[in-house]
């Protein structure tokens, strides 16, 4: 087992840089998205200790200084890591890792993001399918840049009566401020490949106007079988703060396994 080393505390504004769905917290499980390099210390120089494959778990001891890589600002993290042998301890940047990482059967999902070399860029979130540590399929999708660093989720859906498809994942990123808008990003799983449905956009200036994006499944209210709908909603606000101009446009899809959506 190593020593202990102290890490000092990185401040909110770098936080907020490398983004909340990142900002790890002690006894937090993670997951390797890139091939993970554990060094003795938090130096790209220090003596590297193991390489941890994609899909492997890791658990956080403590978050600490920022190092920028290929754009990317984020915290060194102390972890420890068991794979059969004695449970190591050292640090990892954390630019290589998966907050987290969704399953469905034997397949794991893990997911990392790239910024932009520029504020007004958007962000790149790969998600990485993976069986017995083999890649067997990848895809990238895109997010607003302040939109990128605010909550975060994701998660496993059913199929919603899509009947060519085992599951569909859905993230979900927000700067939770006004006219920052919401990515919902929408993947379809058909056990061997990802397809990305079209990015949904929803946002809101307060007392002017507001945008929402949903989809309807066939299996949800209001769906259609072999059929998506896409709904959007717009409004406006009169200066008694009262909703005005209200418009709700519909566009459907059918789905083709390997083309996604295909519009009607």
């Amino acid at each position: 087992m190593l020593a202990f080393i102290s890490l000092p505390a990185y401040s909110q504004e770098e936080y907020q840089n490398f983004g909340q769905a990142y900002a790890f917290e002690p006894r937090q499980q993670v997951y390797v998205f890139d091939t993970a390099t554990i060094r003795l210390s938090p130096d790209p120089r220090a003596e590297l200790m193991i390489r941890v494959a994609p899909g492997r778990s890791l658990f956080v001891v403590q978050t600490g200084k920022m190092l920028t890589i290929n754009n990317k600002s984020a915290p060194w993290v102390q972890v420890t890591y068991h794979s059969g042998g004695p449970v190591l301890k050292g640090f990892v940047w954390s630019g290589q890792l998966s907050p987290r990482a969704l399953n469905v059967d034997d397949v794991q999902f893990v997911y990392g993001m790239r910024f932009g070399k520029d504020p007004g860029d958007e962000s790149v979130v790969t998600v990485r399918a993976l069986r017995n540590d083999s890649l067997i399929a990848t895809v990238s999708f895109k997010a607003g840049h302040e939109s990128s660093r605010g909550v975060h989720e994701a998660s496993v859906m059913p199929s919603k009566g899509m009947e060519d498809l085992k599951k569909i994942l859905h993230f979900y990123y927000s700067g939770e401020a006004c006219g920052i808008p919401v990515y919902d990003q929408y993947i379809g799983w058909d056990g061997s490949r990802l397809t990305l449905f079209p990015v949904l956009l929803s946002a809101s200036e307060a007392g002017i106007s507001y945008v929402e994006e949903k989809y309807i499944f066939p299996a949800d209210k209001g769906g259609k079988s072999g059929q998506i709908i896409k709904r959007t909603e717009t409004a406006e606000y009169d200066e008694n703060d009262k909703i005005t101009n209200k418009k709700v446009a519909t566009t459907r899809y059918r789905w083709h396994p390997a083309k996604g959506l295909i519009k009607l």
